[in-house]
């Protein structure tokens, strides 16, 4: 007595699918499905124009995959490059800070205004622009 192999549709279409796709040989590929060549066969004769819609599909998800991986990669490089930038910023504005902390000891009698910082005599120190939005919160306080 035959023994008939049963399996879903969707199973068959994917044992199809596989075969097509990767160009495999149908005695070999059922070897390693551990079915009848000729089940197979007839498979792939039922389901080639409905696996085709199939294959179709999982190309454009491999490639969907693939973009989706350069895309992460791409990302994954701007984020460690961004954060290499903040902690070189972050290095930056510590180091200003402790400088203007040496220059401008809190509760010193120095002078702030919008251009320059002076010492109580009028002599500039430094020349300000933008360098007043580096000064630590309590030494704008005191001035």
């Amino acid at each position: 007595m035959k023994r008939r192999f049963r399996c879903p549709v969707q199973a068959k279409k994917e044992y199809v699918a596989e075969v097509l796709a990767f160009g495999y040989r149908i005695e070999a590929a059922a070897r390693r499905f551990g079915m009848s060549p000729r089940t197979l066969s007839d498979w792939v004769r039922q389901y080639r124009d409905e696996v085709d819609e199939l294959m179709a599909k999982k190309r454009n998800e491999e490639e969907q995959l693939k973009r989706d991986a350069e895309r992460l990669q791409e990302l994954e490089k701007k984020y460690s490059e961004a954060m290499k930038l903040i902690g070189e910023k972050e290095l930056e504005i510590n180091i200003l800070r402790e400088l203007v902390k040496k220059i401008i000891p809190i509760g010193s009698s120095y002078t702030l205004d919008q251009r320059r910082v002076s010492r109580p005599n009028g002599v500039p120190i430094l020349q300000l622009a933008s360098f007043l939005l580096l000064l630590p919160h309590e030494a704008s306080q005191a001035a």
